[in-house]
């Protein structure tokens, strides 16, 4: 299970520093990986605004050379093949010398005959998504200026937990069973899927709960002394920010 330090932040007022990772160990939850997503994509990701397109004929695909303004003194001219942005529109740029996910390095080469120094990022080569219907167009409300860090706005600035959870009991019910077994032949199909589909929300709602409060626990055990929090530790695998 992924879950986003995002997330878990909008359920527990965690203190400056804190350190989840452990604190998850701590309370017995397996933690096979922590992954600082700030560090997926390393080097220069900015904001770019396309200021032209020259649409580039006599190939077998749409090819466009677009110059973007990064917030410097002259625009980064740039060879792309996606279509679904026009002049104006806000995008994530990688520069030379920076480094997408899977060793993909960035460079400045002539291609198409331009001279292309970077790309204009999709969502599935930065890895936030596998979509890869075109490249990321930030909205206008976003607040994005160019030059600026593009990560808080393509999501990578979070860190994600990839945890083992162990089945606990309230998974099951009071028979043993898991609850899509423990339908009856007088009971119907219909109120049998809406009772387990009513169950499932409210065993989200319920871990959610559970996990904020363990998570609160652990983390503030220090102001309280310290044999405040004693489960059972679980090992830590690995830690896989990239960097």
């Amino acid at each position: 299970m992924r879950i986003p330090l995002s997330w878990l932040r909008e359920y527990v007022d965690l203190p400056a520093g804190a350190d989840v990772g452990d604190a998850l160990v701590r309370l017995g939850i397996e933690v096979d990986a922590v992954v600082d997503q700030r560090a997926t994509v390393r080097g220069d990701l900015v904001v770019g605004r396309v200021a032209e397109i020259e649409e580039l004929t006599g190939f077998k695909k749409p090819i466009r050379f677009c110059r973007v303004d990064i917030g410097r003194e002259r625009p980064q001219e740039i060879v792309c093949g996606a279509s679904n942005f026009a002049p104006g529109d806000l995008v994530a740029v990688i520069l030379p010398g920076g480094v997408l996910p899977g060793g993909f390095e960035i460079g400045a080469r002539k291609t198409y005959g331009r001279m292309s120094a970077g790309m204009i990022v999709s969502a599935r080569e930065i890895g936030v998504s596998d979509e890869h219907a075109g490249i990321i167009v930030l909205p206008p409300s976003s607040g994005a200026r160019p030059g600026e860090d593009a990560r808080p706005y393509v999501g990578l600035d979070d860190v994600i937990f990839e945890l083992e959870i162990t089945p606990t009991a309230d998974t099951r019910c009071r028979c043993g069973a898991s609850p899509a077994s423990c339908r009856t032949p007088s009971t119907p199909r219909s109120a049998t899927q809406a009772a387990l589909e009513s169950w499932r929300r409210g065993r989200r709602r319920r871990r959610r709960t559970r996990w904020s409060l363990k998570i609160l626990w652990v983390a503030t055990a220090s102001r309280r002394g310290p044999c405040a929090a004693s489960t059972r530790p679980r090992r830590r695998r690995s830690s896989c920010a990239a960097g």
